[in-house]
């Protein structure tokens, strides 16, 4: 697998495995995507449809992990710096 790079558009590619991910996602874009395994945690600025990219047993962390409601127009609104 090459490396995800800002700009780029990824369709119908298998990430599987992919550990502690430490990186902005800059225009990214995901289409048919699957993700297995795969640990979000340290990544940001990321948004992709969990609709149209198959997520299994993904990790992902706070607040980053709210951008995956974006697509349905969702505001999320927390009293604390962080998710609950």
């Amino acid at each position: 697998m090459k490396s995800i790079k800002t700009g780029e558009v990824y369709n119908e590619i298998e990430f599987t495995g992919l550990k502690k991910i430490d990186q902005t996602y800059n225009r990214v874009e995901f289409i048919k995507c699957r993700f297995s395994n795969c640990d979000f945690s340290n990544a940001i600025n990321y948004c992709f449809d969990p609709t149209n990219n198959t997520l299994t047993d993904a990790k992902f962390s706070c607040p980053d992990v709210l951008n995956l409601v974006e697509i349905y127009g969702i505001k999320v609104v927390t009293n604390d710096e962080d998710c609950p």
